[in-house]
C-alpha cells in the first residue's frame, strides 16, 4: 500500500516491510516474522554528501547491532559518465558497539564496456588492527551480461569470479579463491560454482 505525506512518499506492507522517500530523506524498516528479527536504516542526502544508520536485532530487542555511515559521491575528470565515492562506516565487533571503522574508495568508469575499482581498508578498535582489499569488476562486452571480479587482500588472498546473464533470470558464476602466500600448492586451491535464479 502506499501513501502520500506531505512531502514524501510511505509505502508498507502488513507489518514486514515499510518505506519513506523524501527528497532528501529515505528509510527502510524489514521485519522477518519467521526468524523474529528486523533491519531499520535511513539516509539524509544532502548534495554530494550521504548520512545514514542502521540498527538492527531480534524483536524482543535482544543482539541489537548498530552501524553509522557517510559518503562523498563526485564526477570523474574527463570521463563521460564516470563517478568516485568516499565512505567511511562503523560496525560492531566484540562487545563494542562501534569496534570496526571501515573507509573505502571507489572509481567506476562508463567509458567503452565500464569497469570498477575500489579500495577498503578496515580498522579493528578491540584487536588494533587493519586489513586492506583491493578489488575490480569489468565487462567483458558491451551488452554487460559477461563480467569479470576480483579482489585481493593484504594476507594474500586472491578471489576472481566470471559471471554470465544466461537469461533475464538466470546468472551462472564460476570462481576460484587461492592463497598466493602459499605458493602453488593445490590444497589452497578452491573453485566453485554458482547460478542465482532472480525471481
Amino acid at each position: 500500500m502506499r501513501t502520500f505525506v506531505s512531502s514524501g512518499t510511505f509505502t508498507y506492507d502488513r507489518f514486514r516491510f515499510g518505506e519513506y522517500v523524501a527528497p532528501r530523506f529515505h528509510s527502510i524498516l524489514n521485519v522477518n516474522p519467521v526468524m523474529r528479527t528486523f533491519v531499520s536504516s535511513g539516509t539524509f542526502t544532502y548534495d554530494r554528501f550521504r548520512f545514514g544508520g542502521e540498527v538492527s536485532g531480534k524483536l524482543d530487542a535482544s543482539g541489537m547491532k548498530y552501524a553509522l555511515g557517510a559518503s562523498y559521491t563526485a564526477p570523474t575528470p574527463g570521463l563521460k559518465g564516470g563517478s568516485w565515492m568516499a565512505a567511511v562506516k562503523t560496525a560492531p565487533a566484540g562487545s563494542m558497539m562501534f569496534g570496526k571503522i571501515i573507509g573505502s574508495v571507489n572509481g567506476r568508469s562508463l567509458d567503452g564496456r565500464g569497469a570498477e575499482l575500489a579500495a577498503e581498508i578496515e580498522y579493528s578498535i578491540p584487536e588494533n588492527k587493519s586489513h586492506i582489499t583491493f578489488g575490480g569488476l569489468w565487462y567483458m562486452n558491451d551488452e554487460k551480461d559477461t563480467a569479470i571480479k576480483s579482489k585481493i587482500s593484504q594476507n594474500g588472498l586472491l578471489a576472481v569470479a566470471v559471471t554470465h546473464k544466461l537469461c533475464n533470470y538466470l546468472h551462472a558464476t564460476v570462481g576460484t579463491q587461492l592463497d598466493v602466500s602459499k605458493g602453488q600448492n593445490a590444497e589452497n586451491v578452491k573453485y566453485g560454482v554458482k547460478i542465482d535464479v532472480i525471481a
